[in-house]
């Protein structure tokens, strides 16, 4: 069975949100691409959790041909991703 990879593994509680990539081209061979997520979601009922993911990459094209003249190119990619995530108890104080 498929389930949801945050919140806890239930589907009442999957996370939403929005992102999005742009690719920076910087030689004939050489591209960057570049990413943020932003996700929102609820843990169970006793926790609500906010994740940033912001992260990159950079993909060397090993062929003499420039990308674009051939319909399979190899590469190698190298990248790191950073996250951030922010957990908060749903539990209200009344005084």
């Amino acid at each position: 069975m498929l389930e949801p990879g945050f919140n806890d593994g239930d589907w009442r509680n999957m996370g939403t949100g929005a992102g999005g990539q742009f690719r920076i081209r910087i030689a004939e061979r050489l591209n960057t691409d570049w990413f943020f997520d932003y996700v929102t979601g609820n843990v169970g009922d006793f926790a609500s959790r906010t994740d940033y993911h912001i992260g990159w990459s950079v993909a060397y094209y090993l062929g003499k041909k420039s990308p674009e003249e051939v319909k399979v190119q190899p590469y190698i990619l190298a990248g790191h991703c950073f996250d951030y995530t922010n957990q908060k108890d749903n539990n209200k104080v009344i005084c």
